[in-house]
């Protein structure tokens, strides 16, 4: 099965889904850094 697909709308469409990914890797990065932030607060009150 062949899509004929132009290279400008192709390299168009795939700057823009690198950063859909970008943005998305940086946000769970953010929230696993929270994440971490939150264990270690909890692992030090009891000790």
């Amino acid at each position: 099965m062949l899509i004929s697909v132009s290279p400008s709308s192709f390299a168009v469409s795939s700057k823009a889904h690198n950063a859909k990914l970008e943005r998305v890797s940086q946000t769970n990065l953010l929230e696993a850094n929270v994440g971490l932030e939150v264990t270690t607060q909890i692992l030090e009150q009891k000790r």
